[in-house]
């Protein structure tokens, strides 16, 4: 189903001393035309090593969140850095409207279950 996607971060953060101006971060993304979303429920049983978490349902992702609902797992797209995850409160979060993540993989050291929010 085709849409477009608002999405939204605001952070605050005290930096202490007598100086504090509490610092604001603002990133909006706002009327991303996309062609379709995909949600995937992940669920791992015991280690492993760059499991392939998209299926081939995807071929260019403009935005990829990725949320850890059991474990921890390291998170990599397109074949490159990898990113820890985890059910502690750990998200992973890319956005371009310009799309271009045509892989997602995750390692795991022990049971994980991930949900992956994809719109493409």
């Amino acid at each position: 189903m085709a849409g477009t996607l608002d999405m939204g971060i605001e952070a605050s953060f005290d930096v202490g001393g007598a100086e504090d101006r509490r610092p604001m971060i603002h990133v909006a993304l706002e009327a991303m035309a996309f062609d379709h979303e995909t949600v995937i429920h992940s669920n791992i049983t015991g280690a492993v090593t760059d499991q392939d978490l998209l299926d081939g349902t995807v071929t260019s992702a403009k935005v990829v969140l990725v949320s850890a609902d059991l474990g921890e797992g390291v998170i990599k797209m397109n074949g490159g850095t990898g990113v820890p995850v985890n059910s502690a409160g750990g998200w992973l979060c890319f956005a371009n409207p310009n799309g271009g993540v045509t892989t997602l993989s995750v390692t795991t050291t022990d049971d994980a279950k991930f949900k992956v929010f994809l719109f493409e």
